[in-house]
Order: C-alpha cells, then sequence, then structure tokens
C-alpha cells in the first residue's frame, strides 16, 4: 500500500458532505467534500467552494485537507480562531462599508495618488509657503481641500482665507461644501465687510481678486485676527513688474 493511502487509512477519514479547509489555501474558505476517490492507491476529495463569483470545484489530495465540522460542533470542541486575526478581519470589512460615502477621509471624491503624496508633503512641512503648478484637471483644487480639511481637523486651520478670480469663487464655495464638508463664506454675498469685526465673526471666507484688492478693504483685513491658512487661486493673477526704477504690482 502506498504511503498516501496508509496516511488515508489511518489519519481523519473523510467522506462526503464532510466540511473541510486547504491550509495551504486559506482564500478557498470552508468547502464540503461531494466523492472521495482512489487512483492507482492515490487517495483524492472533490471538494465545492462557494465564492462570490459562484461555486467553484477543487480536487485535493486527502493529506492536504482538514476537517473543520459545523460551527456547532467547533464550539463544543472549543475549536476558535485566532481572535486578533478574528478581529483585523471585522475591521478591514468594516472599514469598507464605513468609508463608502467618504466619511473616514472626510472627502467624497476619489482621490488619486499623486494628490495624496503632495497632501502628505505639505502637512509635514514646518513652514507651508508652497507654489501648486500641476497642469490643468489634475486637481488642484481637491488637494487644497484634502490639505484643509487634514489641517482643521488638527487644530492648523481654524481661520482661512481662498483669494480667487471672481468667476470662481461659487465653484470653490460648492467643492469644499459638496466634497469635504467645509463651509466657506463669500465676501460681498453671504456678508459684507463693513468693519474688521466682520471678519473676526468669519473664520472661513472666499474672496475674489478683485473685490478684496480694493484700498478700504485691504485696511479692515489687515486689521482682523491673522488667518492660518491663505490660498490664492490663478497666482499669476498675481504679478510684480519692475520697469527701470518703477515697480508695479498688482
Amino acid at each position: 500500500m502506498s504511503e498516501q493511502a496508509t496516511a488515508y487509512n489511518f489519519g481523519p477519514a473523510l467522506a462526503p458532505n464532510d466540511r473541510v479547509r486547504v491550509p495551504s489555501h486559506p482564500e478557498f474558505g470552508i468547502g464540503e467534500v461531494l466523492r472521495v476517490a482512489e487512483t492507482a492507491g492515490f487517495y483524492q476529495a472533490d471538494v465545492v467552494f462557494d465564492t462570490p463569483n459562484g461555486r467553484r470545484l477543487e480536487t485535493f489530495p486527502v493529506e492536504l485537507l482538514e476537517k473543520t465540522g459545523d460551527l456547532w460542533q467547533r464550539l463544543i470542541q472549543k475549536s476558535f480562531d485566532d481572535a486578533t486575526a478574528y478581529r483585523v478581519k471585522q475591521i478591514a470589512i468594516d472599514l469598507a462599508h464605513s468609508n463608502s460615502g467618504g466619511e473616514l477621509s472626510a472627502s467624497r471624491v476619489n482621490l488619486l495618488p499623486h494628490q495624496i503624496l503632495l497632501v502628505h508633503d505639505l502637512v509635514e512641512m514646518p513652514e507651508r509657503r508652497m507654489l501648486i503648478a500641476d497642469e490643468v484637471g489634475l486637481g488642484k483644487t481637491i488637494e487644497t481641500g484634502m490639505l484643509l480639511r487634514e489641517l482643521n481637523a488638527r487644530g492648523e486651520a481654524d481661520r482661512v482665507l481662498i483669494v480667487t478670480p471672481a468667476g470662481l469663487v461659487k465653484n470653490w464655495q460648492n467643492e469644499l461644501r459638496d466634497c469635504f464638508r467645509l463651509h466657506c463664506s463669500i465676501l460681498g454675498h453671504d456678508f459684507y465687510d463693513y468693519g474688521t469685526v466682520s471678519w473676526e465673526t468669519h473664520p472661513w471666507v472666499i474672496a475674489s481678486i478683485d473685490t478684496l484688492k480694493q484700498p478700504r478693504r485691504i485696511q479692515r483685513l489687515l486689521g482682523a485676527p491673522r488667518w492660518d491658512v491663505i490660498v490664492f487661486d490663478e497666482a499669476h493673477h498675481l504679478t510684480r513688474t519692475r520697469t527701470g526704477k518703477k515697480t508695479t504690482t498688482t
């Protein structure tokens, strides 16, 4: 008699309807034995597994299979899986379902690798004075929203001023609100700067460049509490040109 057959005869016998697993292939999970057959002295079992893509039939040498029994039998025999491994699997499943609306990342967009890496680098910088010059369409607004959300969670962005061309103020407000749950007031639309106190009661503000550059508004702004973060969109509008001894600044 072959060594495999001897091992089978003296090992745990398998029979149809037994529930088994394959230690060398844990991804298969638990399967059910359909039949055990001997071929040229080798014993093999046909096992069916239920997978997300349907039922899967596999054939294994019996020595590669391990009986599991049903849940009640395992409970009686005190055969339990490792508690830590079970908890890790449970957390992994919970994370996938809990973040379906961006609750964990505070983002409702599909974040791209270059955006995540950029924001990570910005957050780690001791001094954040950065020109982000991604190509058009690569998501500079999304990157900014990610950064503001992270800094706000860390208590480093309680007062934020976003300066942008007039035609983009509503776009900024909508994207920050819809994608990151960041609510900003628009200067000249949601509130007016009748005095310095107006800036004190509006910690998250979006203002157009044309509105903000008026001298009287600049003076009121300079008298307001300091800003933790200031963002200039379309920064090429901010220029300083020197002609001879004359300097022209926007």
